[in-house]
């Protein structure tokens, strides 16, 4: 993900008219390509292009990227670590399961610096259209070093699009 700076720009950039490009070829400079290297092993994969439900282990590297820590300030993040565990509800009739995440992202290299944990159910309601899902979580972010965290409780829809299945309604 690049990174955006906007600056203020002078009226005469943004008439319609202008000869002058909206953006400036200046604008680009201090924003860098990010690259995240990731590596998984997947736990199951009975539906391998459902990745909701595709619990893993991961270790990974963010070699280009700043992220912003609890007190507002960026930092050089390094490791990072991963788990996603999901698993399905006994429940004939409703298609759900739970879910469970947390990455701990270090600073520098491998010192501990975010623990993101996120925790949730996700409800498939439509038998013959698994593709769409709605989540209920709790997000907790914690700067270990900083001493602060955030949580959000939250609501999603998700449309997956899986090659082999998108469309196609289920029997």
């Amino acid at each position: 993900m690049a990174a955006f700076r906007s600056g203020s720009r002078k009226s005469q950039d943004l008439r319609p008219n202008s000869s002058r490009p909206l953006s400036h070829p200046r604008s680009n400079i201090g924003r860098h390509p990010s690259i995240k290297l990731e590596n998984r092993y997947y736990l199951n994969a009975a539906a391998q292009y459902d990745v909701g439900r595709l619990s893993f282990v991961s270790l990974g590297y963010i070699p280009t990227e700043n992220l912003v820590g609890g007190n507002g300030t960026s930092f050089r993040p390094g490791l990072f670590g991963r788990t996603y565990l999901a698993g399905d509800l006994p429940i004939s009739w409703f298609s759900s399961y739970l879910y469970a995440g947390q990455q701990i992202t270090g600073q520098n290299g491998a010192t501990p610096r975010l623990i993101d944990t996120d925790v949730g159910w996700a409800v498939r309601p439509v038998t013959g259209f698994q593709n769409l899902e709605f989540r209920v979580g709790y997000d907790l972010i914690a700067d270990v070093q900083k001493h602060t965290a955030r949580n959000v409780v939250y609501g999603a829809v998700r449309i997956a699009f899986y090659p082999a299945e998108f469309g196609r309604m289920r029997r």
